[in-house]
């Protein structure tokens, strides 16, 4: 995750917040319906309802962030580089 997050640009202070997120044992979102544009909006609102408490957002991009990771291996395994 964390070179991930490097990679596309992520500012150092909120790659430091998403990996203690990422890192904590109880922190394990299901994904997804977020990878479906059909389902988005029921799993954006799945998630915040599990989330709860979330001022700043950092949960939210965590799992966002984990999307992206899955699209990014989704593209690099049909041959597609980041570069």
């Amino acid at each position: 995750m964390e070179q991930f997050c490097r990679e596309i640009g992520i500012p150092e202070e909120a790659i430091h917040r998403v990996m203690l997120i990422h890192r904590c044992a109880d922190f394990r979102p299901d994904t997804h319906k977020l990878r479906c544009p059909k389902t988005w909006d029921e799993g954006l609102l799945e998630l915040k309802q599990e989330f709860g408490e979330d001022p700043l957002g950092y949960k939210m991009l965590c799992a966002q962030l984990r999307c992206a990771m899955e699209a990014w291996k989704d593209y690099e395994k049909m041959g597609f580089s980041h570069r």
